[in-house]
C-alpha cells in the first residue's frame, strides 16, 4: 500500500499536464481553426449614401457592426483610438472606407473582402483607403503579439524556476525580496525585447522607450500573478498560471485575430486577459502614438497590483503559520 501511495502524487502530476495539453489544443484550434467576421465595429458618417449602402452591408452580412457618427472628425479619432477597425463615409467622388491595417490586419482584410462584396454587387463604388497601414517589416502585423509571448512566457517562466528552486512559500522577509527581484527581472526584460525588435530587428525606430516601459509592467504582471498562485495553490496554481497567461490569454489576445473574428468566450475575453490587453497596448504605442492606451494600461496594473497583494497576503499568512522554535 506505501508503495503504491508514492505513486500517486506523480501520477495526479500527470493527469494535471495531460488535462493542460489537452485544453491547449482545444483552446488554440478552437479559436483560430476557422476565424469568421461577427460584429466588427465600424464608425459611420452620417449621409444618405452611407445609409443607404450600410444598410445593404448589413442586409447581407452580420460581419460589421455599424456605430453612427454625426462628424467626420470624431469618426476619424475613433479609428486612430482603435475604437473601430475602419469609417465608411461620403467623400467627394463617392463613398470611401477607411481602415487602420494597423490595428488588426485580419479585421482590415476581412472588411475590405465584405464591403468589397457589396459595392460589386450593387455597382456603388467605394474607394479604400489605409489610414493607418502597417510597415514592411511587420506586413502581418503580428509582431506586436509575439513581443507580448515573449514578454508574458518570460515573466512566468522566471517565477516558475523560482519557486522549484528556492520554494513558493519564502518566509516573508525573503518573498519580499522576491518581489523585488521579479520587478528587476521586468526591467531587464522589459527593456530587452524592445532593443530586440528596435535596433536588433529594426522592425520599429521610434516609441522604443514607451514600449520599453510597457513591457517592464507587463512581465511583471506575469511573473508576480505566477508567484500569488504559486504561494496559494503550490503546484495547482502553477498550471491555473500556465491556463491564465497561455492557453486562455494567448488565443483570446487578439493578437493574429480581431477579438470578434474568434468564437464563443474568446471575444469577451481580450479586455481582462493579460496577453489580450498587453496586445492591444503595444499596438497603441508603436503604430498609435499612445492613443487609446489608457484602458488597457489599467488592466495591466490592475494584474500588477492584485498579483502583488496576493503573494504578499500568501507569504505572510503563511509565515505566521509556521512554528517558531
Amino acid at each position: 500500500m506505501t508503495e503504491w501511495r508514492s505513486y500517486v502524487r506523480p501520477g495526479l502530476l500527470m493527469v494535471g499536464a495531460l488535462g493542460i495539453q489537452l485544453a491547449f489544443i482545444l483552446s488554440y484550434v478552437g479559436a483560430w481553426h476557422a476565424p469568421e467576421a461577427d460584429g466588427l465595429p465600424v464608425a459611420t458618417v452620417s449621409s444618405a449614401a452611407v445609409e443607404d449602402f450600410q444598410a445593404q452591408v448589413d442586409a447581407k452580412s452580420d460581419a460589421v457592426a455599424a456605430h453612427a457618427y454625426s462628424r467626420r472628425a470624431d469618426a476619424i479619432a475613433a479609428l486612430n483610438d482603435q475604437d473601430v477597425y475602419a469609417v465608411l463615409l461620403s467623400g467627394r467622388d463617392g463613398l470611401e472606407l477607411h481602415l487602420a491595417s494597423a490595428s488588426n490586419g485580419a479585421a482590415a482584410e476581412a472588411l475590405t473582402q465584405v464591403y468589397g462584396r457589396v459595392s460589386t454587387v450593387t455597382g456603388t463604388a467605394v474607394s479604400v483607403y489605409d489610414d493607418r497601414p502597417l510597415p514592411a517589416t511587420d506586413n502581418r502585423g503580428i509582431s506586436p503579439f509575439y513581443l507580448v509571448v515573449g514578454w508574458v512566457v518570460g515573466g512566468y517562466l522566471v517565477s516558475t524556476l523560482l519557486s522549484f528552486i528556492a520554494g513558493a512559500h519564502p518566509a516573508a522577509q525573503r518573498g519580499r525580496i522576491r518581489v523585488l527581484a521579479l520587478l528587476l527581472y521586468a526591467v531587464a526584460s522589459g527593456v530587452g525585447g524592445a532593443v530586440v525588435v528596435g535596433p536588433v530587428l529594426g522592425i520599429w525606430h521610434s516609441n522604443l522607450v514607451p514600449l520599453a516601459t510597457l513591457g517592464i509592467v507587463v512581465v511583471f504582471g506575469a511573473s508576480i500573478t505566477s508567484a500569488a498562485l504559486s504561494a496559494l495553490l503550490g503546484a495547482v496554481g502553477t498550471g491555473l498560471t500556465i491556463l491564465l497567461l497561455v492557453v486562455l490569454g494567448n488565443p483570446g489576445s487578439g493578437g493574429p485575430f480581431a477579438p470578434e473574428m474568434l468564437p464563443g468566450p474568446f471575444r469577451e475575453l481580450h479586455t481582462w486577459l493579460l496577453t489580450g490587453a498587453a496586445t492591444q497596448a503595444t499596438r497603441a504605442v508603436v503604430y498609435f502614438s499612445g492613443r487609446g492606451l489608457a484602458a488597457d494600461y489599467l488592466v495591466l496594473l490592475l494584474w500588477c497590483g492584485i498579483g502583488t497583494l496576493l503573494y504578499l497576503l500568501a507569504i505572510t499568512v503563511r509565515g505566521r503559520r509556521r512554528p517558531t522554535t
